[in-house]
């Protein structure tokens, strides 16, 4: 189990720093939906069983997904809003993800409490982590530019 530690921490220091280039090609809009692909994969592998290469391919694919995120979310703020509003943005998106990761648990409990399966819950967040791949690809693949800090938008009116 000590490997699959390893590996999740291995697997994200190389997908932060990998992921640039992808972000300095594609713009980090493009990338957004994309990132969350070997989450998707890391929650397949769980239902394969139990063997022992499991839990490194499980961990080795969300180091993947959280060492991009990282990195994706910053260049998606400073795409959005303007470098110099990066850090209010984070701020907010701090908050919010704690309050997330808090309510996860007591969820989860009261689905466990009231009969639903782990198999289901599982399958749940395969659906939800789907859902906001492709909410995250409809809402930046429009023209977005009324997220765009009004002095952007001033200059290039001028």
């Amino acid at each position: 189990l000590a490997t699959a530690f390893t590996g999740y921490a291995v697997c994200r220091a190389l997908a932060s720093i990998g992921v640039g280039p992808f972000i300095d090609r594609w713009t980090a809009k493009r990338v957004l939906p994309l990132h969350l692909v070997p989450l998707l994969a890391s929650m397949a592998i769980l239902s394969a069983g139990a063997a022992p290469w499991i839990a490194l391919a499980y961990l080795c694919l969300v180091g993947l997904t959280s060492g991009a995120s990282s990195s994706v979310m910053s260049a998606l703020w400073a795409e959005l809003y303007g470098a110099s509003q990066v850090a209010a943005v984070r701020s907010v998106t701090a908050g919010l993800t704690i309050i997330s990761t808090a309510l996860s648990p007591p969820i989860i409990g009261l689905l466990l409490e009231r009969g639903v399966g782990f198999d289901a819950i599982q399958y749940g967040g395969v659906l939800l982590t789907l859902a906001s791949s492709a909410i995250a690809w409809l809402a930046l693949r429009r023209d977005i530019s009324c997220l765009e800090p009004a002095a952007a938008r001033a200059n290039k009116a001028a």
